[in-house]
């Protein structure tokens, strides 16, 4: 049976759609952070609910023509508002998330987990309102209900916003016919249809759980670790089954944010301006404060004055270099379920002196923390704001006067670290937290565990994580100061 879901994907990409339908076995299960995310996303639909207290749910059940009888039971009974009303039609199922009873029709809201209506947003009401009128009710209005930026925990402002999107709707609608007739066709198909790989495949299988099957056979740089590459050059080059660098022509017209990537690939040497990276690290005042943050994102604020996914951090690891070479290491980790953020505060003020540089990676992710805990703080404001002012960020110098063709055309600190330092320093030699999500969630995990032994295991894994965060880039600059 088709679903939003599989209609979803089916636009994302037609042979995704014919493999979850067929051998949905060699697709990679969602990983624990998108996992988090879904479950998340069913948080946000109950907070939802509860701006409609007269409402009525339609009860999980198998098979799902169950919900179907039980919708049209609610409606004859007259019921206004429904959660989860299930429409089918033909071999189409939709389960909408909130219907209203209007003067003239039906509202159709979707309860979306972000902070503004998006594109996908649109196909995704559009085939529920098909399913609907399929059955005999005339949707005159449809929206996304969607968490309200400005909203402040406790009370200050709505949770959620109702945003109308029923001309984007709208505007899809006629398309949906046509687009269930292909997707019968291609269901009927013995063998997926042949879709060349490409940007709809995404970064990782929680993009595309069959990202790595499509994978498998290609080895090597391809056009998609070009930086920057978009628009009319990628077409260009998709149209005419360029896939790998190697088979990139000489015509083709690289920006200068490419060009450096594209040499150091054909040369397979780095590209380095020597003498800006020393001006630049002349510039440093020590100590040095190698500072990261781990954070968590909470989609309902639970902490005073936060908004929706506001990055409150519950950790930070900071390793401090004294200008003759001594090393010493600083870190917090909050333990308990209250907000992480006074302690934390109290900790780092002690850890970070008044002066000297505090280098750190992508200086919009620090910047946005202390910013943010500037803002809480009121009696410490000016020691943040003076840490703020002294931040530096190391990956500016990989943006503009180091290039290498293995960093595989992005400078995230987990693929610049293994190249200059030979592999001596590696995030695969951690177990269970190895990027930030992972992070999120194994704190998540150590404040709700009840197991001491689980807990000092994950309290260990969070340490070792942020702990290789800044000793890594400490060892970059040690390599840059060396170059």
């Amino acid at each position: 049976m088709l679903t939003k879901s599989s209609y979803l994907t089916y636009l994302q990409c037609p042979k995704a759609f014919w493999l979850a339908q067929h051998t949905p076995q060699i697709g990679i299960p969602l990983s624990p952070a998108a996992q988090r995310r879904t479950q998340t996303g069913h948080e946000v639909e109950e907070y939802a609910r509860q701006n409609f207290p007269n409402g009525y749910l339609i009860p999980r059940q198998t098979p799902r023509q169950h919900m179907a009888d039980t919708t049209q039971k609610a409606i004859k009974a007259g019921h206004k508002v429904l959660f989860q009303a299930t429409f089918i039609h033909n071999n189409l199922l939709v389960i909408t998330d909130i219907v209203i009873k209007t003067s003239n029709g039906w509202k159709l809201i979707e309860v979306k987990a972000t902070t503004k209506p998006k594109k996908e947003h649109s196909p995704d009401l559009a085939i529920q309102k098909y399913a609907m009128e399929a059955n005999g009710l005339k949707v005159t209005e449809t929206a996304v209900m969607h968490l309200n930026p400005d909203y402040r925990h406790p009370n200050q402002g709505d949770l959620f916003l109702i945003t109308d999107i029923t001309d984007q709707v709208n505007t899809r609608f006629p398309q949906i016919t046509s687009d269930l007739n292909q997707m019968t066709t291609l269901h009927k198909m013995p063998s997926p249809p042949q879709v060349s790989v490409g940007r709809q495949c995404g970064k990782t299988s929680d993009d595309c759980p069959f990202r790595d099957h499509c994978w498998e056979n290609i080895t090597g740089l391809t056009i998609y670790h070009i930086p920057r590459l978009q628009g009319k050059k990628q077409k260009d080059l998709e149209d005419n089954n360029i896939l790998h660098l190697d088979d990139l022509p000489q015509t083709f017209s690289a920006s200068p944010t490419q060009k450096p990537f594209l040499q150091s690939y054909q040369t397979k040497k780095p590209v380095i301006d020597r003498s800006a990276i020393r001006t630049a690290l002349q510039k440093l005042e020590y100590p040095l404060y190698f500072l990261d943050f781990e954070s968590i994102d909470h989609a309902i604020p639970c902490y005073d004055g936060c908004k929706p996914y506001e990055n409150v951090p519950f950790q930070y690891s900071c390793h401090i270099l004294h200008q003759n070479g001594h090393l010493e290491h600083r870190e917090y980790l909050h333990t308990s379920s209250d907000d992480p953020r006074p302690a934390l505060v109290n900790a780092l003020l002690k850890d970070i002196g008044p002066r000297g540089h505090i280098v750190v990676y992508n200086k919009t992710f620090e910047k946005g923390i202390l910013k943010g805990l500037a803002e809480t703080f009121p009696n410490q404001k000016t020691q943040l704001e003076n840490m703020l002012s002294r931040l530096w960020d190391q990956l500016d110098i990989f943006k503009h006067y180091y290039c290498d063709y293995r960093f595989k055309g992005s400078n995230s600190l987990k693929n610049v670290l293994p190249v200059v330092t030979n592999k001596t320093f590696s995030y695969d030699n951690l177990n269970d937290v190895r990027n930030g999500e992972e992070a999120q969630i194994a704190w998540l995990e150590m404040l709700a565990t009840t197991d001491v032994a689980e807990k000092a295991r994950l309290t260990q894994e969070l340490r070792a994580y942020c702990h290789l965060d800044t000793l890594a880039m400490v060892e970059i600059h040690k390599f840059l100061v060396s170059l």
